[in-house]
């Protein structure tokens, strides 16, 4: 129950520390000091703290404005310093997973609480993000039995979020309102009585008192600026000069005029113009020179800049000031008098925001633009504030839809599915055309599927695709394709929607003629779904691949995914080299890369393209950035995973367990469950179980990666490689038949498809589980295929197991030449654990290698490397030749061995290799 204590000057700190010490006991407190600005909240924490601090752990956050749009900021203040590890992992789920981040969060406040006593401490409450006060709530509930006093400061008479959660506090837990009246006259006097050092009299007393309304940090600021003078003669003086709510109650006593230039300056962006500044105050040019004049004689005004207020925070103090009808109708002067001079739409949404309805529809025009010039700078909070203020305007035509859908759009993106959800079914309700519900139907679709509900994603898709049958309006049936577009294009990544979207492929590659943009992206997207379920071979899949591409087919901003798609589908079918080269495309048009996602999903199919040739440093650079990106746009934990999948499996590749192991335990288990990014996540972790010679716990995972399929009908190998490494952990735990029944039937899927490298990868795995000759004949097969194919790292160990095969059978001689050229490739490819078992099975066949060169930097010698660093700071190869007293023909050889040691191309990607070798 809430106990309200308005306590004396005297018992407040001992009131504290009673409610902690029977904290200590278990009994859990919290505890709000409420005051107004000024009124001593922090002093009071601060001197608490330096008294009790012995024995207890101290979390403290300080609120702010600028940070309330970063959700989790007040909680990342309060974890990161007294737990920097433990405290980052638990804030790496972001906000697409809240109520994981709140349970670990409250579980790591636990174990500190167990440990020792903790003093949580947030300042200005009232400041902190929305998130952090759901975490407030959520552990609020949950500090029974813990040595935890949770230690709160705000502003009395504040309205938000974290009302609610004072009120949810005060009804669950042991909660104490501790409330900051202003100063009595005996308590400035005794204030005074500690700064000053002279004699202090009654008049002067309660002048200090008068002016400052006991606000006790105006008056200890008063009173420390006059310490060593006469107070009495300076007082007015120091106020113009010092405190704020002087120079608001001298601005007060101005001229109307001049009040209104004040409040202009405070509504209007930071050095407008005179003229502007006129306009909105509603005076002449001259009078407002005078009045400029005056408000900087009383300190008003910055020294170095006479248009400029004194302080940030007179601007919010001005605007305060005015009442609630000034304040709007400020607001809307300005906004009319920024859209006459041209400004920019986010300045002029900014006053809109603070002003009433207009009831014109350029209002609600402007607020739009605004939103989405926010949403595509990612700040989609901002834009979901304007949108929420264009609802109060009348909304007609077409705005009486977009803009509540761009609302649902932008609370999507900010976080709040609750509140996109009920926008959407608000849009459903006013859509009146079949189109108009199939729109918003699709943006129901993509709210759904950021809940993490890929079932209702195809549900609001089947909807939205079933109102539109039948139509011969043209856009309704554009529209319906897109939904179908989207429907394959979400089948391919998750397996609730993957049945239904094989069947639309085929139909699709069937009636679609691809003749406009929409054709072309829904033909791309079904050629990869029909790969996947392999109705349709590699061959026959390049050939409309390369026909939407040869239409006109691109990466246009809308397109890009799709156009992404395409590229994938010539990954799948060995056309690396081609899918590389029409990457570059996208990466040089920035209007593509209109959002974080768009670049994350560039970065992925790049270190796709990279790992499948056995570049491994290239997929490893690429597989980075694409976790970096997407780990913070893909809130609908779609493609990340797969983006983590992928780099913990060229980590493996490149004997980085360790980082490997790090990678896979923070993905696991924040990800769904039957999507492909799950799959992949399992397949990864099986081959890191078998690395450590866990294959009883890597069978597990491979064999729950099953289920995928089982669910999915993406049969093609070329996708997931979960049969591979299924055979090798049936085999080592003794199932040899059931390696050979899988062997064989991968070998059966992959000559399906058509592509070199499955199949060379299938007949791999089934020589090395057969006995014998015919194992090896199967293995010289997998060589031969894969010599002919993009895929060098697959070559190499290839290679490398059917030398070691020859040597286990008495064959040294024919061993050798398999594997000094898998050992080559390995090390081209910077396979470390590879490269080293293949020299190891060449020493064993009595052959003498030259020294295991290392990979990186590492492996460059002294001259490589010297020339290596000239280069990449743009030297040309005349000038190292010059500097190294060495021939051009021997700067272009040893650039030629450093390109090939390092794997790259060329001079082009020497500074970033470098760079990257460097580090690692």
């Amino acid at each position: 129950m809430t106990r309200t204590h308005y306590l004396d000057e005297l018992r407040r700190l001992d009131d504290l520390r009673r409610l902690a010490d029977l904290a200590e006991t278990g009994a859990a407190q919290v505890v709000l000091v409420e005051g107004s600005a000024g009124a001593g909240k922090t002093a009071l924490v601060n001197e608490f703290l330096t008294g009790h601090a012995g024995g207890w752990r101290t979390m403290r956050a300080r609120c702010g404005q600028l940070e309330q749009d970063r959700p989790l900021s007040t909680v990342r203040q309060l974890f990161e310093p007294a737990t920097p590890v433990a405290g980052r992992q638990a804030l790496r789920g972001g906000l697409p997973t809240a109520y994981t981040v709140h349970h670990r969060l409250q579980h790591q406040l636990a174990e500190l609480a167990r440990q020792q006593p903790v003093i949580l401490v947030v300042d200005d409450m009232h400041l902190a993000d929305d998130e952090s006060l759901r975490w407030l709530d959520y552990a609020g509930r949950r500090l029974d039995g813990l040595p935890v006093l949770l230690l709160l400061t705000r502003r009395p008479s504040q309205r938000g979020e974290h009302a609610a959660v004072l009120a949810e506090l005060a009804a669950h837990t042991a909660f104490t309102r501790v409330g900051l009246p202003p100063l009595s006259v005996n308590g400035v006097r005794r204030l005074a009585a500690t700064i000053l050092d002279h004699p202090i009299d009654d008049r002067f007393v309660l002048a200090c008192h008068t002016l400052c309304r006991g606000n006790p940090q105006l008056v200890r600021a008063l009173l420390e600026r006059l310490a060593g003078a006469t107070p009495i003669h300076h007082l007015e003086e120091v106020f113009r000069t010092v405190l704020l709510d002087i120079l608001l109650a001298r601005l007060h006593r101005q001229p109307r005029q001049h009040a209104a230039v004040a409040a202009a300056l405070a509504v209007l962006p930071e050095h407008s113009d005179r003229d502007l500044v006129a306009e909105v105050a509603m005076a002449d040019v001259p009078g407002i020179d005078h009045a400029l004049e005056q408000l900087a004689d009383i300190g008003l005004l910055h020294p170095d800049d006479p248009g400029r207020l004194s302080d940030p925070g007179l601007r919010d103090a001005i605007r305060a000031s005015l009442s609630p009808d000034e304040r709007g109708a400020q607001h809307t002067r300005t906004a009319l008098a920024l859209r006459r001079r041209g400004a920019s739409h986010s300045d002029i949404a900014e006053q809109l925001l603070a002003a009433p309805t207009y009831g014109e529809k350029w209002v609600v025009c402007t607020l739009l633009q605004a939103a989405r010039e926010h949403m595509a700078g990612g700040r989609a909070g901002t834009a979901a504030r304007l949108l929420r203020r264009a609802m109060r305007e009348p909304l007609d035509g077409e705005q009486r839809l977009n803009v509540p859908l761009a609302l649902a759009t932008a609370q999507i993106e900010a976080g709040s599915n609750t509140g996109g959800l009920h926008g959407l079914d608000e849009g459903m309700r006013l859509a009146a055309t079949p189109h108009e519900r199939g729109t918003v139907a699709a943006r129901l679709a993509y709210s759904l599927h950021s809940a993490r509900n890929p079932c209702g994603t195809a549900e609001a898709l089947h909807n939205a695709i079933n109102g539109l049958a039948g139509s011969d309006d043209e856009a309704d049936r554009t529209l319906t394709l897109q939904l179908q577009t989207q429907l394959m294009f979400h089948g391919y990544w998750c397996s609730a929607t993957a049945p239904d979207a094989a069947a639309l492929a085929d139909r699709i590659s069937r009636t679609v003629p691809g003749r406009t943009h929409d054709e072309q992206q829904a033909l791309a997207v079904a050629a990869l779904c029909r790969a996947a379920a392999l109705s349709a071979s590699a061959e026959k899949t390049v050939a409309v691949i390369e026909r939407q591409l040869t239409a006109g087919l691109h990466a246009a901003a809308a397109g890009l995914p799709y156009f992404l798609c395409a590229l994938t589908g010539l990954g799948l079918s060995d056309r690396t080299d081609f899918a590389e080269h029409l990457l570059s495309w996208p990466l040089d048009t920035p209007r593509c890369l209109h959002s974080s996602l768009m670049e994350g999903l560039v970065a992925l199919v790049r270190a796709d393209l990279a790992r499948r040739t056995g570049d491994l440093a290239a997929a490893r650079t690429a597989g980075r950035e694409a976790v970096r990106i997407l780990q913070r746009a893909d809130r609908q934990m779609l493609f990340s995973p797969t983006a983590a999948a992928g780099l913990a499996d060229t980590l493996m590749s490149m004997g980085q367990h360790e980082e490997a192991e790090a990678l896979l335990r923070e993905w696991r288990g924040d990800t769904v469950p039957g999507t492909q990014g799950w799959a992949a996540l399992l397949v990864a972790c099986g081959r890191l179980r078998h690395i450590q010679g866990d294959h009883s716990g890597a069978l597990a995972d491979l064999l729950a990666c099953s289920n995928f399929v089982s669910w999915a009908p993406w049969a093609n190998p070329a996708i997931l490689n979960w049969r591979s490494m299924t055979v090798i952990a049936y085999a080592e735990t003794g199932r040899s038949q059931a390696a050979r029944r899988l062997a064989v039937q991968e070998l059966a899927l992959a000559r399906s498809w058509g592509a070199a490298t499955p199949v060379g990868a299938a007949l791999r795995t089934l020589g090395n589980v057969t006995p014998g000759a015919d194992g090896l004949r199967l293995l010289e097969e997998s060589a031969a295929v894969l010599a002919g194919s993009p895929a060098r790292l697959e070559h190499a160990r290839t290679l490398v197991d059917l030398g070691t095969a020859l040597a286990g059978q008495d064959q040294p001689e024919q061993a050798r030449p398999h594997l000094r050229r898998g050992l080559d490739l390995a090390q081209e490819c910077g396979a470390a654990p590879l490269a080293e078992q293949a020299y190891a099975a060449l020493v064993a066949t009595g052959a003498r290698p030259r020294r295991l060169r290392g990979t990186g930097l590492a492996a460059l010698t002294p001259t490589e490397q010297r020339t290596a660093m000239e280069a990449a700071r743009g030297c040309s190869n005349r000038d190292i030749a010059a500097r190294l007293f060495v021939s051009q023909r021997a700067v272009e050889k040893a650039l030629t061995s450093v390109y090939r040691k390092l794997g790259i191309a060329g001079r082009l990607q020497l500074p970033a290799a470098m760079e990257s070798a460097s580090r690692h």
